[in-house]
């Protein structure tokens, strides 16, 4: 597994020691996995929230787009993860981006309250 494989699952796993491990051998606070989410993606996406406040704090894009123009705050939104959102919108990313199907996130927050 390659160092920016490992952060990736790392971001996923909400495992900030192997992140930080990853990271320090050289794995890309940025870097894409091959359909183009990034780790700040992933740890929006788990819910990771001290995982999002490192990597934001470290570097990371608060707006990077992802598949079909997703961005971190999309993927936390549509999990349901209100702090993730809250960390992501305080540390600058856009309350209105729009996926490339023009969905919001809080469209995106919206249908996950109503399931």
């Amino acid at each position: 597994m390659s160092v920016d494989d490992a952060l990736m699952v790392a971001c996923r796993l909400d495992d900030l020691e192997a992140a930080k491990e990853a990271v320090a051998c050289g794995a890309g606070i940025d870097t894409p996995d091959s359909l183009g989410s990034q780790p700040l993606h992933h740890a929006a996406r788990s819910g990771s929230l001290r995982l999002v406040h490192w990597l934001v704090s470290s570097g990371a894009a608060v707006d990077a787009l992802g598949d079909e123009s997703w961005q971190p705050l999309h993927d936390a939104a549509a999990s349901g993860h209100l702090e993730v959102c809250d960390c992501l919108l305080q540390s600058g990313a856009e309350v209105g981006c729009c996926t490339s199907d023009g969905e919001q996130p809080l469209h995106l927050y919206a249908a996950v309250l109503e399931q």
